[in-house]
């Protein structure tokens, strides 16, 4: 008998549903054919018009930063989240029974901040007895929602998730430190290229990465502009994601460097595996593939709250620089070609912080704990 898994994501930014990914191909690596595992959009769960919320991440952090950053400095307050998540809770009660009916999950994983809290209290109260965990997907700066003390388990990629985690009062023994949930396509490449003769790229030009996550958020445009005004002795790839007008802006340009643009792809890997920096906002799971791929980071912007603990983590880490100019990304650009050992230096930083099994390690922790406990179904709850 197939068991049943569901992640709770969203596809607000591009980070969460990869985590979601990388978790999925995990089961199927390790038990395959054993474990059917679902995916459930977290705002699909809310009536409307909260479920067109997720929706408003990129225009919100876009083109309204400074109110972004209210929010989530709003959201660090224990008192403001017990009042949306009371509020919330008798809107999507239904819906998350109706999920434990639907699917008769035996485990059940969040990689989103708001589908923690929630979802575990109407779960428990409808009578579910099967394993819930966190997987937080936030680095440094984490959203206090992350953090639920009655969930089975909580899995983190950083010791600073890992301290928060304690502070909000979750049990030692539920907090495990485990790295960055990333596809097992990111690899370090055995030959750059040969990546880049499969991918019909110049094969001995250097190359750079300017991606700004699934949403084709940051500033991609003025940054892509600096670097071919410059001339520099590049080849530039571009990844806009789901943002068709930046792609068109980009198509327009007189460009005096070789340049490939494209829309939202599925071999980000490749292109990882192709360059030598990866010039992106401060994501956590572009700077997490890129360190697994082991490219050095040029963080070109950052979304305030949630990813300004990245900014320092990169630095500190000396997995890259922050560059929050296009002229200043420039120099650093300069400086990085006329001095190899530069790159080189990062790129060793990379794999001694990289765990490219780490969603195999997640999945095997959360199967181990979830079978040890004898966790199953105890029936199917009523419908409140």
């Amino acid at each position: 008998m197939v068991k049943k898994a569901i992640i709770f994501m969203a596809d607000s930014g591009g980070g969460h549903r990869s985590a979601a990914q990388a978790l999925k191909e995990a089961f199927d690596f390790l038990r395959p054919r054993e474990w059917g595992v679902h995916f459930i959009d977290v705002f699909s769960l809310l009536p409307f018009p909260f479920n067109k919320s997720g929706g408003s991440y990129r225009p919100l952090v876009t083109y309204a930063p400074w109110l972004w950053s209210f929010l989530w400095k709003l959201a660090q307050n224990r008192w403001f989240l017990d009042f949306v998540f009371g509020f919330f809770t008798p809107l999507t009660r239904n819906a998350l029974l109706k999920l434990i009916r639907d699917y008769e999950p035996t485990l059940a994983i969040s990689v989103h901040q708001f589908s923690n809290v929630v979802p575990v209290k109407v779960f428990r109260e409808g009578g579910w007895e099967g394993f819930f965990a966190t997987v937080v997907t936030d680095l440094v700066t984490t959203p206090f929602a992350w953090f639920y003390p009655g969930v089975d388990a909580c899995v983190v990629p950083t010791p600073e998730a890992k301290e928060m985690a304690l502070k909000a009062g979750i049990h030692p023994d539920k907090v495990y430190l485990k790295g960055f949930p990333v596809s097992l396509r990111f690899q370090p490449p055995e030959d750059k290229r040969e990546v880049r003769k499969a991918l019909k790229l110049e094969e001995e030009t250097p190359t750079l990465l300017l991606i700004g996550g699934g949403e084709g958020m940051g500033k991609i445009f003025p940054v892509a502009l600096a670097i071919n005004e410059a001339s520099l002795p590049v080849q530039l790839l571009i990844v806009t994601g789901r943002n068709a007008s930046l792609r068109r802006a980009l198509e327009r340009v007189d460009w005096k460097i070789p340049c490939r643009i494209y829309g939202f792809v599925d071999f980000v890997h490749l292109l990882m595996q192709a360059s030598d920096v990866v010039l992106t906002k401060a994501g956590p799971g572009t700077i997490y593939e890129a360190i697994t791929v082991g490219v050095p980071v040029l963080l070109i912007d950052f979304v305030p709250g949630q990813e300004t603990g990245n900014v320092d983590f990169v630095v500190r880490n000396k997995l890259g620089v922050f560059a929050p100019s296009p002229e200043k990304v420039v120099a650093t650009l300069e400086e990085w070609l006329s001095a190899p050992a530069l790159l080189d230096g990062m790129k060793a930083q990379a794999r001694k912080l990289a765990n490219p099994k780490a969603s195999l390690e997640i999945v095997s922790l959360l199967l181990e704990k979830c079978e040890s406990e004898g966790r199953k179904l105890c029936g199917k709850p009523p419908l409140f």
